[in-house]
């Protein structure tokens, strides 16, 4: 998106609360228009809490050290997982805290490969949107994240 905004060859527009982006359309073609919804606006939620509220297939967000990804870092295989700090447990909440405390003590001597972690940290974010956003739909039976547009000519 920041491409095609830098290029200004799209027709572009913008649904703003102060400095918050709540939609943004873009005309890419004479027929079509991508639109970005900010999604937090429609579930506020977490994504951590959407398995749980939404029943979904993917039950977990899974853990990542966020205070481990540095450009440094990148590309880094150890032969054991980071330090626990790096994944900031003292901000978790207690059972939060527990939870992550047990999961690191079974996985901390495995291997990490960064580049595979974040890969897969980031597609289970993904996997977890989406799957909330289609029951989202479901639920409330009516698409505010697409809008479909009928053309009846030639009839």
């Amino acid at each position: 998106m920041e491409q095609m905004l830098k290029e200004e060859l799209y027709d572009q527009k913008f649904l703003l609360s102060g400095t918050t982006i709540l939609s943004a359309s873009v005309k890419v073609d004479k027929k079509n228009t991508l639109t970005f919804r900010d999604s937090v606006k429609y579930l506020q939620m977490s994504l951590d809490q959407l398995p749980k509220a939404f029943n979904l297939e993917t039950k977990s967000k899974g853990t990542f050290p966020y205070m481990f990804n540095h450009p440094d870092r990148h590309h880094t295989v150890l032969p054991h997982h980071p330090p626990a700090e790096y994944y900031e447990p003292n901000r978790m909440g207690i059972k939060k805290r527990e939870e992550f405390l047990k999961w690191y003590d079974e996985v901390k001597d495995r291997e990490f490969d960064f580049d595979k972690e974040i890969l897969a940290y980031c597609q289970t974010d993904v996997d977890i949107l989406t799957e909330a956003i289609v029951k989202f739909i479901e639920v409330c039976l009516f698409g505010i994240f697409f809008e479909i547009k009928y053309l009846l000519s030639d009839l």
